[in-house]
């Protein structure tokens, strides 16, 4: 088996082990003046050292230790010693000096490729190597020039490690580094992409969003290439962690309103998120009303079209339902609920009651608003322009310009003439 990693690393070694030389000799320089100790001493303050150390073994059992065992024990201890957890230590290096250690959550991750990229590499390819712990920056090395791995990411917390160890993701740990790294090793059995039993069309994609956040994420990309289309993920339930999404054309959509978005999504303080409903109702503007003030879909094609009229997408994960702010044009929920009380109004008070509950229905729709847009718009506030797209949808070659309320940047969407005949 052809090897993947440089072996052997000894110029890249040589020349960290000069700096190191260096920089000892620059100490030592320095160490000499009896007056650079008594300075540092003098301008240390006791107080602020006493809070210093005070702060740090408050936080100590927070942070990482330079102790492999010790972190693994604590590891070990936080998760239960679950059964699906697996740790393996083992050594790697030069006559085996460097003590490492991965930890993964079996059934979230690939087996093949902890196999492959990460065991192999470690403990294997690089056994014959001039690598050892006295080489300054092993773990850096490693990192660097060793894990063909594409996502890396250097921690220095327990949470964070806690939180990639159960996304799926490979923690590698090594004895004297108070870090460890999380290696991209995310990988799970899906139901994989199939049609939308809720949403199904004649005419068009057959592809539907699924319980995977990479692979809804996945489905929106392969249809809108723009380098504007940007996605932010953030975490939020204290105990679920559940992965959320937003994706909005920069640009496109308005600035103010993925601002308020980004906030409200920032205030939710929630023990557990498990599909987009929580979502839904913990940022709309209305929650008292029959009224969808928030539009649910299972269809990629459906959110692209959403993109190009300056909406913003909310993707959760664990669910198949993807949320976009913008007034619904579905009613028929509504109006199942609102059919029995309008019979209930005609058989009370006749003609005069049908007209009363309109009456009361327009009143209460033109009070929502959808992240402070108005809920009939644009037909309250009439927006000219915009009836183009409204209850009659024109040609796409007329429709040029986005509507105005939620889009303020980027308003023309091409110059498309109308096609003609030839002569």
């Amino acid at each position: 088996m052809k090897s993947r990693v440089p072996i052997p690393l000894r110029k890249l070694i040589e020349d960290k082990q000069s700096v190191k030389n260096k920089q000892q000799q620059e100490d030592l320089n320095q160490s000499g003046n009896p007056n650079s100790s008594k300075t540092k001493n003098q301008d240390q303050n006791p107080v602020q050292s006493k809070n210093r150390s005070k702060d740090s073994k408050n936080h100590q059992t927070k942070l990482i230790s330079a102790d492999l065992q010790y972190n693994i024990d604590h590891i070990k201890k936080t998760l239960g010693n679950s059964s699906d957890i697996v740790i393996r230590d083992f050594q790697a290096g030069k006559n085996g000096e460097i003590k490492l250690g991965i930890i993964y959550t079996d059934g979230l991750t690939d087996s093949a490729s902890i196999q492959d990229l990460i065991l192999d590499t470690l403990m294997v390819e690089i056994r014959n190597s001039d690598l050892e712990v006295a080489v300054p920056d092993c773990f850096e090395i490693i990192k660097s020039h060793t894990l063909p791995v594409g996502g890396i990411v250097e921690i220095t917390d327990f949470q964070k490690l806690f939180n990639h160890v159960l996304s799926g993701d490979t923690m590698l740990l090594m004895n004297g580094s108070p870090k460890g790294l999380a290696l991209g090793s995310r990988g799970w059995v899906d139901r994989g992409v199939q049609e939308p039993s809720s949403q199904t069309v004649v005419r068009g994609p057959k592809d539907g969003f699924t319980e995977t956040l990479r692979t809804n994420t996945a489905l929106i990309r392969r249809r809108i290439k723009d380098p504007n289309l940007w996605l932010e993920t953030k975490q939020i339930g204290e105990k679920t962690q559940t992965d959320v999404a937003i994706m909005y054309l920069k640009g496109v959509a308005n600035d103010k309103t993925v601002s308020e978005l980004q906030s409200r999504l920032n205030r939710i303080n929630i023990d557990a998120i498990l599909e987009s409903g929580y979502i839904e109702e913990l940022i709309q503007d209305e929650v008292y009303t029959p009224f969808p003030t928030v539009y649910n879909t299972e269809r990629p094609d459906a959110v692209a079209a959403g993109f190009v009229s300056a909406t913003m997408v909310i993707i959760v994960s664990l669910t198949a339902i993807c949320s976009f702010v913008f007034p619904a044009n579905s009613m028929a929920s509504a109006f199942r609920m609102l059919r029995f009380l309008f019979m209930i109004l005609a058989a009370t008070f006749g003609l005069y009651g049908i007209i009363l509950g309109l009456i009361v229905m327009v009143l209460h729709l033109n009070s929502l608003r959808s992240f402070g847009l108005p809920y009939l718009a644009p037909n309250a506030p009439f927006i000219l322009q915009d009836q183009k797209d409204n209850i009659i949808r024109m040609p796409h070659w007329s429709l040029l310009k986005r509507p105005r309320l939620t889009s303020k940047n980027d308003t023309d969407r091409g110059d498309v003439s109308s096609p003609k005949p030839p002569r």
